[in-house]
């Protein structure tokens, strides 16, 4: 239940510069303070504001030393961008970017744990991507986790994810990164050095609990609160471990946090365990995570001289999930929108109804597969039209998405699945460059070729 001072500043406006925010609802706390839903009355964009809990000048310090510090950091896409500081003698108050999606556990919980290994990659390398800004602007977070990281949608629907909260951040301050003493963050996420008190600490510590908040997003459907714990040396319950590995150092914790990996995030397992080794020193930095990250061995995707081979569950796949914006409506991947079409083809709008409000694959097959009316003729004509649109909009929304297609360039892309869409083989069949051995005509993937083309020739 909302407390009276919290329910008290609803409604109230505040200045800074030539900015004016209305508070419009609460949304939760942070560090040190409330945060709200803001209305800006110049522009009418959503904003968040935080007020801090300033109760002495102790408070206030460390309140000034938050905003002051997150003022500092260049801007990232990756970062939570700060619009304003407020203060005056007794409060200060944060304005900056609102976040639509919520956390990163909120996040995951909306879509109930359920993505595939390339997805969770991709969000893995914003997240990243973002330590890795803090890092090279001499800047360390202290207090990564699940919480801290924020997600949204910017202007062309692309999911984006962003490090926040820097309650607990610092600044280097010599060039030459002197280490830090004093303790701060969350202990489940700390790494060995920070429990031991004679011992100073670096960037590193970052790159451990990031290590750690991967490992939990690859086992969300085991551990929801993304709180990775390892067993005690007794057997009887469980440790942070950070805290174990000062014990043992070099248990694979890995394995026994998620003992049923699946083969292929193996190159992802070998990265998290070069994140959380317990000397820091034997950590890989935030730059080189980025880096492997981005060069590690898609499963979903194989190449040949003259094709790029891809399954459903690469970002190629007409059923790879992200945001497209068409028609004044979101679909979560071009099957979707395809799958709306043809129920609007055929004037049957109760299914197309049912297809757009659904987020299940199956009902989008389903419905297309019951439109009544159905003609070959027309569809056959109809499709590819649909089909080119919603990949051009997917693949000029997203400049990532936009790279991964340039990188097959000189290849044509190979829908390698047993469906009509594709060649009626999987991607490991040992028969799958013999084109006269396929059983469909790749009408996806030829389509997708066509938009690369069209794309890269604009």
């Amino acid at each position: 239940m909302m407390n009276s001072l919290i329910k008290a500043e609803i409604g109230k406006t505040v200045t800074c510069k030539d900015t004016t925010i209305k508070i419009q609802e609460y949304l939760g706390q942070g560090s040190f303070g409330i945060v709200y839903k803001c209305q800006d009355l110049n522009t009418n964009e959503t904003k968040a504001l935080k007020i801090f809990n300033i109760n002495d000048a102790e408070d206030l310090d460390i309140a000034r030393e938050e905003a002051l510090l997150h003022y500092k950091i260049p801007l990232h896409r990756n970062i939570l961008e700060i619009f304003g500081i407020v203060t005056d003698e007794y409060s200060l108050k944060l304005i900056f970017e609102y976040c639509n999606l919520g956390d990163l556990p909120k996040y995951y919980q909306s879509k109930g744990g359920k993505f595939t290994i390339k997805h969770q990659q991709q969000i893995m390398l914003q997240l990243a991507e973002g330590m890795a800004h803090l890092h090279k602007n001499n800047f360390i977070h202290r207090d990564i986790k699940p919480v801290n990281m924020l997600v949204t949608t910017d202007g062309n629907g692309e999911t984006i994810f962003k490090l926040s909260d820097f309650g607990c951040g610092k600044e280097w301050k010599t060039t030459g990164k002197s280490l830090f003493e004093t303790r701060g963050g969350t202990p489940c996420f700390w790494a060995p050095e920070l429990y031991q008190v004679d011992q100073t600490y670096s960037d590193s510590v970052d790159v451990f609990a990031m290590g750690l908040i991967f490992l939990a997003m690859l086992n969300y459907s085991r551990d929801p609160l993304m709180a990775p714990l390892a067993p005690s040396e007794e057997g009887l319950g469980k440790q942070p471990i950070g805290l174990a590995l000062i014990i043992r150092p070099d248990e694979n914790f890995i394995e026994f946090y998620h003992d049923d990996f699946l083969p292929e995030i193996g190159a992802l397992k070998v990265i998290i365990r070069s994140m959380i080794k317990s000397k820091p020193q034997d950590r890989i930095s935030a730059e080189e995570v980025v880096k492997k990250l981005r060069d590690s061995n898609d499963p979903y995707i194989k190449k040949s001289p003259e094709f790029t081979y891809f399954t459903d569950n690469s970002v190629f796949g007409p059923s790879h999930y992200t945001p497209i914006y068409l028609e004044n409506e979101c679909f979560h991947s071009p099957i979707h929108y395809v799958m709306y079409k043809k129920c609007q083809v055929f004037n049957d709008p109760t299914l197309a109804q049912r297809v757009l409000t659904s987020n299940s694959f199956r009902v989008w097959k389903s419905c297309g597969r019951s439109v009544k009316n159905y003609s070959d003729r027309i569809w056959m004509d109809k499709r590819h039209i649909f089909l080119k649109e919603v990949l051009i909009k997917k693949f000029t929304s997203s400049s990532y998405l936009n790279a991964e297609l340039a990188k097959t360039k000189g290849t044509e892309l190979v829908y390698a699945e047993a469906n009509i869409w594709g060649i009626g083989k999987l991607i490991n069949d040992p028969n799958i460059e013999d084109q006269n051995t396929w059983d469909f005509n790749n009408f996806y993937g030829k389509t997708l070729t066509d938009v690369r083309h069209q794309l890269l020739h604009a």
